[in-house]
C-alpha cells in the first residue's frame, strides 16, 4: 500500500510549501494538478529555501487501507488420462537361412575323390594368374572346398620360402626376387577327417 501519485513537478519548478511533516522528510506545496490544490513532495528531491523551514507541521494522512480483494477458489478436476494409440508391432521378417551344409559330396561335379587321395570338391585347380609365371611377383589362384584348412608352401630353388595359412577360394602373390628367381609352389590340405599335409597341385616359377 502506498500513497497515490497526483502528478510531477518538471525540473526547475516552484511551488509554495504551506507546510511539512514532523520529521522534516516530507513538503506539502501548492498543486493545481490535485484534488483540492494540495499535495507533497518528499525532500530528497526538492530544495526548500528558508523561508520554507518555517513551514507549520502538518499531519500526514494515513496510508490508505487495501481492501483484500475475495479469492475465488474453485476445483480443478485432474485430467482424463487419454490413452495413446498403440502402434502394431512391426513384422519382423525370418532371419535368412543359415550357411548350407557343405555341397561337396560325391554327386558334385567337381568332386576329385576318384582319387582315394582327395576326398573333396576343386572349382579351380590352382593356377598362374593369365598364365603368368615369370614375372617378378606373378598370382596364383585356386577355389577348392569340402577340406577343413589349406596351407600353400612356397619354396625357392636358391633360398627362402614357407608355408602361409591361405584361404579355400584365394590367391597369394609370389616374390621370386626374394627366393631367388626359381622355386615351387604346392597346396597342403588338411581333410575333415583330420588328416593333414595332402600334398596338390604343384607349380614352378622361373624367370625366362
Amino acid at each position: 500500500v502506498r500513497y497515490d501519485f497526483l502528478g510531477r513537478l518538471d525540473k526547475g519548478a516552484k511551488a509554495n510549501v504551506i507546510g511539512r511533516s514532523g520529521d522534516a522528510l516530507w513538503w506539502q506545496i501548492e498543486f493545481a494538478g490535485s484534488e483540492g490544490g494540495v499535495g507533497w513532495v518528499i525532500n530528497d528531491y526538492v530544495q526548500a529555501n528558508p523561508v520554507a523551514q518555517s513551514a507549520k507541521v502538518v499531519a500526514v494522512a494515513p496510508l490508505p487501507t487495501e481492501v483484500p480483494t475475495a479469492v475465488q477458489v474453485i476445483d480443478i478436476a485432474p485430467p482424463t488420462a487419454t490413452p495413446l494409440p498403440v502402434a502394431a508391432a512391426p513384422t519382423v521378417p525370418p532371419p535368412p537361412p543359415g550357411p548350407t551344409a557343405d555341397p561337396c559330396s560325391p554327386s558334385d561335379p567337381n568332386w576329385r575323390g576318384n582319387d582315394p587321395s582327395y576326398p573333396f570338391c576343386v572349382r579351380h585347380d590352382m593356377e598362374w594368374q593369365n598364365g603368368d609365371s615369370k614375372s617378378e611377383r606373378p598370382t596364383l589362384y585356386w577355389d577348392i572346398y569340402g577340406v577343413q584348412s589349406i596351407e600353400l608352401r612356397i619354396e625357392g630353388f636358391s633360398r627362402g620360402g614357407g608355408r602361409y595359412p591361405v584361404a579355400l577360394g584365394g590367391q597369394f602373390q609370389v616374390n621370386r626376387k626374394e627366393l631367388g628367381g626359381c622355386g615351387k609352389a604346392e597346396l597342403y590340405i588338411t581333410l575333415k577327417d583330420g588328416r593333414k599335409d595332402i600334398g596338390y597341385n604343384e607349380k614352378f616359377f622361373c624367370g625366362a
